[in-house]
């Protein structure tokens, strides 16, 4: 299958998830679309605020340090202990490299349509793909979320996951429609969280979690063999980014951001 990513550039966690998919899947010929999202300049001041209050002055610090630190050895070129950026994981693979900056743009679909994909694959993509974008992916479009949904919608599912009653992280993964999180789910799983364990802990433990879930998706979708369950709005809980308010409630159960 020709499968396409179209991922948040971030230097942390998606750039391994990403190859370790393709890695397990090497008869697949993959595209990597890298979109500017919580490290874009073009939102600095707006990511630099929500940051700031999630993780506090001080976290924020180490934060920025950390961020700049791999996306400087991504750049270098350094691969031990990484990869540092989704451009890294595509060598690493052997797949293709697609920078555009809109994929909603008249220029975005043509390029992604180029491609010819059989699957679109969305690790926290930063925008929201339109209907005819969507329409491109011959099979299915598929989006990686970090929650067990129809609960927990929107941004930082794992955040909110930790704040539900009981506690509920996990991960699912589901088909893309034009509306946030709500299509059908594909695959599900709950993730285990130890006492003591940060969401800085749990985000990367669900995008772990998200590579053995996307494959096991792209063999059932290869095998015509895929399983749809609903995701019913009635049963859905919506979520912006956390606000100062909902990081001092977190906070004060017991939880930490790092």
């Amino acid at each position: 299958m020709r499968v396409v990513f179209l991922c948040d550039d971030e230097p942390f966690n998606i750039p391994r998830t990403v190859l370790e998919v393709m890695r397990r899947r090497p008869g697949d010929s993959f595209w990597v679309v890298p979109l500017g999202g919580h490290g874009s300049a073009g939102r600095g001041f707006l990511n630099a605020k929500r940051y700031f209050i999630l993780y506090g002055a001080v976290g924020f610090v180490r934060m920025a340090l950390r961020f700049a630190a791999r996306r400087l050895l991504g750049s270098l070129g350094v691969t031990k202990g990484g990869p540092y950026s989704l451009a890294q994981s595509a060598r690493a693979a052997g797949a293709g490299l697609l920078r555009v900056r809109r994929i909603n743009s008249a220029e975005g679909r043509r390029a992604l349509a180029a491609l010819d994909p059989d699957v679109i694959v969305s690790v926290a993509c930063p925008q929201v793909l339109s209907r005819r974008t969507l329409a491109l992916a011959r099979m299915a479009a598929v989006n990686v979320h970090s929650a067990l949904l129809p609960r927990n919608r929107g941004m930082l599912p794992t955040f909110w996951s930790l704040l539900d009653e009981p506690p509920c992280p996990g991960v699912t993964v589901h088909e893309m429609v034009p509306e946030i999180d709500a299509g059908d789910i594909l695959a599900q799983r709950a993730v285990r969280i130890e006492a003591g364990a940060s969401l800085w802990d749990l985000l990367a433990e669900c995008k772990s979690v998200a590579a053995d879930l996307l494959v096991e998706v792209l063999e059932k979708i290869e095998q015509g063999a895929v399983e749809r369950r609903p995701n019913p709005a009635s049963l859905a809980t919506v979520h912006s980014f956390p606000g100062a308010r909902d990081v001092r409630e977190f906070r004060r159960r017991g939880w930490r951001t790092l």
